[in-house]
């Protein structure tokens, strides 16, 4: 392939992302995949099912949540961590049922995009706010912040509880 050919671009694309697309049978064979896997070279999954190649409880849990998606009809989406070339990887995988031309469910159609950065960052941000909570609610002056209409949209405990007032009575009033 050359590298103007559009199927190249797309899978260069795919990989750039860190996404994963596939196509299953009803049975849950890989008749496609954008990219290489879990160690799997991309013309190596073909055929496979998740058993073949992926480890426990990795594939338990694709199996079971695929597994529901083709008896319900309805789309499957979960969170799940991935170690590939030694590198822990958070991925949200999502399913959906195909269906053929009389509407009988026929296989799958998925992906996988590797959110491991945004979970990272989400996870930063959380405890940074657990840090601040701490502190301001260990402090005994009276921190509050208000909206730009003068409403408390936050204020620390300590203060609070000394005067005997709780956090619900202030929040959302005006200083």
């Amino acid at each position: 392939m050359n590298s103007d050919d559009p199927t190249a671009v797309l899978e260069r694309a795919l990989s750039a992302a860190r996404v994963i697309l596939f196509q299953q049978d009803a049975q849950r064979r890989y008749q496609w995949v954008s990219r290489s896997f879990m160690g799997q070279r991309q013309q190596d999954v073909f055929g496979k099912r998740e058993e073949d190649f992926l480890p426990e409880p990795l594939a338990s849990r694709a199996i079971a949540e695929k597994q529901l998606a083709l008896v319900t009809g309805e789309p499957r989406s979960w969170t799940t961590e991935v170690s590939e070339d030694g590198v822990l990887r958070i991925m949200q995988v999502r399913v959906e049922p195909t269906r053929d031309a009389a509407g009988v469910i026929n296989g799958l159609i998925g992906g996988a995009i590797d959110v491991t950065t945004d979970k990272q960052a989400e996870d930063t941000v959380r405890a940074s706010e657990r840090m601040l909570r701490e502190v301001l609610d260990n402090l005994f002056a009276f921190v509050g912040v208000l909206d730009t209409q003068g409403r408390m949209i936050e204020a620390n405990r300590a203060p609070l509880e000394a005067a005997g007032i709780e956090r619900a009575d202030v929040i959302g009033r005006y200083f």
